[in-house]
């Protein structure tokens, strides 16, 4: 029984075969062919729980992984912020971005992305422009 479960581990760890059989296809080393040789090498002297543990470890970093760059995405994702498609303009109008014409008039409001160039009519403002420039914040 316990021969059959470490075969089956095995058997579970194709995700590492794979990569490690492209590995040796491009003439480079990587983590999981180096692994998947190790587990080879312990079935075949015998030593399958070796090899199966040698690849629960490598799938269970697999899915440690998988989780942390889900993860970074995730917040990543959130962080972006695309500019609305659509300006207000003064006159309460909503306008496409990309028909914008010298001369229109739109509002911006506090905190609001400035979406094209252009000249303050009313009011007063301070911009942030460190996103432009590049200097902190």
């Amino acid at each position: 029984a316990a021969q059959i479960s470490c075969y089956a581990c095995v058997a579970l760890s194709y995700l590492m075969f794979y990569k490690g059989l492209l590995a040796m296809s491009r003439r480079r080393a990587n983590v999981e062919l180096m692994m998947s040789l190790a587990a080879i090498g312990s079935c075949l002297q015998g030593e399958s729980f070796n090899g199966a543990v040698v690849c629960a470890l490598v799938a269970a970093l697999d899915m440690v992984t998988d989780l942390a760059l889900a993860f970074v995405n995730r917040r990543l994702d959130n962080c972006v912020v695309l500019p609305p498609e659509t300006v207000a303009l003064a006159n309460g109008e909503k306008k496409p971005l990309a028909d914008l014409i010298p001369g229109d008039v739109f509002l911006v409001k506090t905190g609001e992305a400035i979406l094209a160039d252009g000249v303050v009519v009313k009011g007063d403002a301070h911009v942030d422009e460190s996103r432009l420039t590049g200097e902190a914040a």
